[in-house]
Parts: C-alpha cells; structure tokens; sequence
C-alpha cells in the first residue's frame, strides 16, 4: 500500500437463486401468506442492482418505474 491507503476492490456477491429470493421473501410479513408456488413466481421476477455508496436512488414524490 501507498502512502494514500488504497483499498481492494471489493468482490461482487453472487446473485441469489430464485428460490434463495423466495425464502427470504417469505420472512416477510406482506408475504407470509403466500404459497411456494406464489413466492416462486415474485421471486423469479426480482432482479439485482447496485449502486455506489452514497448515490440516491429514490426521492420521496418521483414516479417509480413500473416494469
């Protein structure tokens, strides 16, 4: 390291399975009464995004996206 303290480039986490998604969507109370079958079916439309630290990402009063 230099006299500037650089720090490694962190390793990206690998993407979490569908069924990892449903799992931790069914730890949710809006989703406590699903089925597994239900689960599967939101958890396999979910999908993964990063951001750098500190970038917003919402504001309360925008218009969200609606895919």
């Amino acid at each position: 390291m230099t006299s500037r303290q650089q720090h490694p480039t962190p390793t990206p986490a690998p993407t979490p399975t569908v069924e990892e998604i449903a799992r931790v969507l069914a730890l949710h109370p809006i989703f406590a009464r699903f089925d597994a079958r239900a689960l599967h079916t939101v958890a396999a439309r979910c999908r993964s995004v990063a951001f750098p630290a500190g970038e917003k990402i919402m504001q309360q009063g925008e218009h969200g996206d609606f895919a």
